[in-house]
């Protein structure tokens, strides 16, 4: 865990997208906390381990949720009784939101670039690979490491096993995570802080149209939705990270935040 410290009573906790280690959101984060703001980022458990210990891991992402956030809320509030906690998830770290159970701690949630990863969203032909990717690739990758090997990428990680395949079955399923958590554990409905969903026009992972599906789970929050769009540059499935976008997106997350405080 880091804490961006500000002298302030205001926090925003950023929960990673899949194998994606904290110090990703690092340029974000100062940005975010020079507003003012602390800026909680943290590693899900064993994510980013030794590869001999990984392959013992036994935690899941429904886990991440409610020990992992858990901790991280406890920690604020334990420091700070008059904290005001925002939450940013960024795809994955998104999805999942509202799996926690403490969801009634949160005074406002930012979904950046969250989707369904339901195949089918994916244009043709990656929503052919997509599904050969979670019904072939990734079950025989699992068989051979025990966990999902880290993209090239310098911030990302190995995925514990469990997790992984539980990601998979999600990505398989049309009604994605939706199908295999019971409704008992499922607190989308019952969220009803403010919500800001953006999404961005090249972003291959997280489309209009995916993004759309999951924010409108959220159905008892006051939502507002911006999708990012430009002909003079294109917005990656990071785009609110890079700190040539701090200027506007940056900026109209912290706007968020601070007309909800």
């Amino acid at each position: 865990m880091k804490h961006h410290k500000a002298n302030s009573n205001v926090y925003l906790i950023i929960n990673n997208g899949a194998r994606v280690v904290h110090h990703k959101y690092d340029c974000f984060a100062k940005f975010v906390c020079s507003k003012n703001i602390n800026v909680i980022t943290y590693d899900y458990t064993d994510v980013g381990i030794c590869k001999n210990s990984l392959k013992k891991s036994k935690t899941s992402i429904t886990n991440w949720m409610n020990l992992d956030l858990k901790k991280i809320v406890d920690y604020i509030t334990t420091s700070d009784q008059n904290a005001i906690i925002f939450l940013l998830g960024h795809s994955l770290g998104g999805q999942i939101i509202g799996l926690f159970e403490d969801y009634h701690r949160i005074n406002g949630i930012i979904l950046v670039a969250t989707q369904t990863g339901y195949w089918k969203f994916w244009p043709f032909p990656l929503n052919i690979i997509n599904y050969l990717t979670w019904s072939a690739y990734i079950p025989i990758v699992l068989k051979i490491h025990h966990f999902l090997p880290k993209a090239t990428d310098q911030n990302s990680a190995d995925m514990p096993k469990n997790a992984a395949y539980e990601w998979a079955k999600w990505c398989k399923s049309k009604n994605y995570l939706f199908e295999h958590i019971p409704e008992t554990k499922q607190y989308y409905d019952k969220i009803i802080c403010p919500l800001f969903s953006i999404s961005f026009e090249n972003d291959i992972y997280a489309t209009k149209k995916a993004v759309n599906w999951i924010t409108s789970k959220y159905v008892n929050t006051q939502i507002h939705r911006k999708h990012y769009s430009s002909k003079e540059m294109k917005y990656g499935h990071s785009a609110a990270f890079e700190p040539s976008n701090f200027d506007l997106i940056g900026n109209d997350i912290v706007n968020f935040i601070t007309k909800h405080t």
